[in-house]
């Protein structure tokens, strides 16, 4: 197995990829959502058909696709894929149990907008709910009443819907001759069925189904596990849908419970009926909820963060309000630069830019004599900002009415500071004080908050057992994987772990370096490394 990874745009990276060099495509694009104010969410880039027509040149004829899209914006990535030469051939719904509406309450933006205060009638607490910091909410949501008739009228609405789903297109590039043809040739055209089969009954090696002549001809009469899809063997042939793990309890809490090994079964729920057999008498040798009509990825807490136990992540959010209207970007890369001079002492400790503009980001060693090391340094760093602050709003240490000592290393250090970062913005005080103020904003919430233990930081991470199957389904034994958006490489992963070689293309540099250590761990532990 191999995987090799790009830092760039996927459609410059991909113009230098052989024709015909891929086996199948499985990857995660932009929603064009703008999710999060990330940058990299609302350019626009999937739906340029240029990125799917040089999707369709690298991938063998017959070759498959998936592609994730967003519920609302869906129908433009799948025209897009059309109108690159794909064929669409199918839909795939990724359905989960765990989204978060983002809903205006209607009723409280009437009274908002007629500046009429509500009554507070109760709280609540959300246990689901947790701070950006990792721990939980604490602070009650106030539960309130309508103030205006208008607000009254409309308690109750809402402007969204639970997110309960992703679409996924799976599409094909277009055969040479027959899929037999195809097949022969390239060793790409169909799906794994038989691999991505869900649920099993039986440890032995799947058999041909065997035909079943019953007088029906072959029709809906007839009896045989082909006809429905069933291998006692190795499970019931692929859906459309899949699930999580919440999605498939909230199912089976629905349909109920039904022991297809028992003949004459009687199906209470109108949900299960919807996948049970025509015919009374038929059996499937398994028991359970609806649920096992479908597969079910599961998703492990630390599979996000295998392969980065060496580094731990601080990551804060900062109020745009303190940079008074400036640049943010601006802002942010001055002050970057001055918390790695304010905590040169640690060298292995890095300051980074959030993809938004609107975070920073700081990156070190999690061991023990590191984090103790950082306490002693960011204390150091506060007094060193605080000083560069009165130092800029006033002529001298004197006027500045600063605690430190006049001469000490302390002051010495923080009249080098305003001299360089006067330089840095050109002389521009309101730019060198909202950079400082941004330096001083993260340090106090570092110094304040406990550090969010979370070394992958991309806000879109799909369960690898998900990734797993998707590649399964679409690529041949020894075949090659490409993902024009790898993000933290969930795609890499899930291929290394399947014995597949891996292309991965992403143009932010901190998710190439996270995917870069999570499938190098996943290829070294993969029981397939070696085949």
């Amino acid at each position: 197995m191999t995987h090799t990874l790009h830092l760039g745009d996927c459609r410059a990276v991909m113009a230098t990829l052989d024709d015909n060099s891929i086996d199948a495509i499985v990857c995660d694009p932009p929603y064009e959502l703008g999710f999060m104010g990330k940058a990299w969410d609302n350019s626009g880039i999937a739906y340029d058909v240029s990125v799917w027509q040089q999707c369709l040149r690298v991938l063998k004829p017959g070759g498959h696709l998936i592609a994730f899209g967003g519920s609302r914006t869906y129908h433009r990535l799948a025209v897009a894929i059309e109108d690159a030469g794909f064929e669409i051939r199918d839909q795939i719904q990724w359905i989960y149990g765990s989204g978060f509406p983002k809903s205006l309450d209607v009723s409280k933006a009437m009274d908002k907008q007629a500046g009429a205060v509500r009554e507070v009638v109760g709280s609540k607490v959300s246990k689901s709910r947790t701070s950006k910091f990792g721990g939980a909410l604490t602070n009650p949501e106030f539960i309130t009443a309508p103030s205006t008739d208008l607000a009254k009228q409309y308690q109750g609405w809402g402007t969204a819907l639970k997110p309960a789903h992703e679409p996924a297109v799976l599409a094909r590039k277009p055969l040479c001759g027959t899929v037999a043809d195809n097949v022969t040739t390239w060793g790409v055209g169909g799906l794994n069925i038989d691999g991505t089969r869900i649920g099993t009954s039986k440890e032995v090696p799947g058999t041909a189904n065997a035909k079943h002549n019953n007088g029906y001809g072959g029709g809906w009469g007839a009896r045989s596990e082909a006809h429905s899809g069933f291998d006692a063997n190795i499970g019931r042939w692929p859906a459309n849908v899949i699930l999580d793990e919440d999605a498939a309890k909230a199912l089976d809490m629905q349909s109920g419970y039904s022991d297809g090994r028992r003949k004459n079964n009687n199906v209470k729920s109108n949900v299960h009926s919807m996948f049970s057999s025509p015919h009374s008498g038929e059996r499937h040798p398994d028991a359970g909820g609806a649920s096992r009509f479908f597969y079910t990825a599961k998703a492990s807490k630390a599979e996000r963060e295998a392969g980065l136990d060496g580094t731990c992540t601080v990551k804060y959010d900062i109020d745009k309000s303190i940079i008074g209207g400036l640049s943010w970007n601006d802002v942010s890369t001055v002050a970057v630069q001055l918390l790695q001079r304010v905590t040169s002492e640690l060298v292995m400790l890095k300051w980074l830019i959030g993809e938004s503009g609107e975070s920073i980001t700081g990156l070190c060693p999690s061991d023990s004599l590191f984090i103790t090391s950082m306490e002693i340094s960011k204390t150091t760093a506060l007094k060193t900002c605080n000083l560069l602050m009165r130092l800029l709003t006033s002529e001298s240490i004197a006027d500045a009415n600063c605690e430190t000592v006049h001469g000490s290393s302390l002051a010495e250090n923080a009249e080098r500071l305003r001299a360089w970062i006067m330089i840095t913005t050109s002389g521009r005080t309101e730019l060198a004080r909202g950079a400082v103020s941004v330096a001083l904003t993260t340090l106090q919430q570092i110094n304040e908050k406990e550090p969010l233990q979370r070394n992958n930081f991309h806000s879109t991470v799909k369960p690898l057992s998900l990734m797993r199957y998707l590649v399964r389904l679409v690529t041949p034994k020894g075949g090659k994987v490409l993902d024009p958006f790898m993000g933290s490489g969930s795609t890499g992963c899930a291929a290394v772990l399947e014995g597949f070689d891996f292309v991965g293309i992403d143009i932010t540099p901190e998710y190439v370096a996270i995917a870069q250590k999570r499938i190098d761990h996943y290829a070294v532990t993969s029981p397939l490394m070696n085949l």
